[in-house]
């Protein structure tokens, strides 16, 4: 399969979209999608949402901007009565769309600064896996059963993943449990629909606000690993990392439900 997934007019939902990559990747997206086409921005700071929105539109007004407060942690704000609404506040219309890129990218590292075995603090373990796994799962569903009430020709599914869901991280492992249940997921999802194309995108060390909790996580030798990337420039920009994913989407070579990983060598 070679055929760009960029080509018509497209509806693309972004989760965790008001700052760090997810702002990126709406930047980028922004740029590529055909005239007529719509980014919708979820995220729960609707002061950077209202920011990022008035700076899509400045770079380019042929693709329409709409934005919602949305918690993903919240299992209320996940629901397809909710999404429904969200869809229809901004005056969505599904049906003029021969796209639909959902792309979930809101996440939490969670407490970087404890082992496995140090975890007492219940509400904290359950928020963070609501947000990473519990939250992604009902919005996924209740965006593609929205989805699915019309004959749209192609679906998109990205997951924004990391190396941490398929290798481990000491003192990580909320985080890495989270992603790797995340990539399992997409994969069975993968295998249950044909129809759509699913992409497990592991984007790379991003210096990002979120990568400086990690440069104080409690082991030390990858503590000092990601304050050694930071002090000598090796963190990826977020924009390298969103314009290589862009090219996968344009390629569309890639098998449905893959993990690719930013440094992987697709030649």
């Amino acid at each position: 399969m070679s055929k760009s997934l960029l080509k018509g007019k497209a509806l693309c939902v972004i989760t965790g979209a008001s700052r760090g990559y997810g702002r990126c990747l709406a930047e980028m997206f922004v740029t590529h999608l055909p005239a007529g086409s719509l980014l919708l921005l979820l995220a729960r700071n609707t002061d950077q949402l209202t920011e990022v929105s008035a700076r899509l539109t400045s770079l380019n007004n042929s693709v329409r901007v709409a934005w919602e407060k949305f918690d993903q942690s919240n299992v209320t704000d996940c629901s397809q009565e909710n999404i429904h609404s969200i869809l229809s506040k901004a005056e969505i219309r599904l049906q003029d769309f021969n796209s639909v890129f959902l792309v979930h990218n809101a996440g939490s590292v969670g407490d970087l600064t404890k082992y496995a075995w140090e975890f007492s603090d219940g509400n904290m373990v359950a928020n963070t896996i609501n947000l990473n796994v519990t939250g992604t799962v009902l919005l996924n569903a209740s965006l593609l059963n929205e989805i699915r009430k019309y004959d749209i020709k192609q679906k998109i599914v990205v997951n924004v993943s990391s190396l941490a869901a398929i290798q481990p991280f000491s003192s990580w492992s909320l985080y890495c449990a989270g992603k790797a249940a995340r990539d399992m997921f997409f994969q069975t999802l993968a295998a249950e629909d044909q129809t759509l194309r699913v992409l497990n995108w592991a984007p790379g060390p991003l210096d990002t606000d979120m990568q400086a909790l990690c440069r104080e996580c409690a082991d030390p030798t990858l503590r000092q690993t990601f304050n050694d990337m930071h002090k000598n420039g090796s963190l990826l920009k977020c924009k390298e990392s969103a314009a290589k994913l862009i090219t996968l989407l344009e390629k569309n070579t890639f098998v449905s439900g893959q993990h690719i990983d930013y440094y992987d060598n697709l030649e």
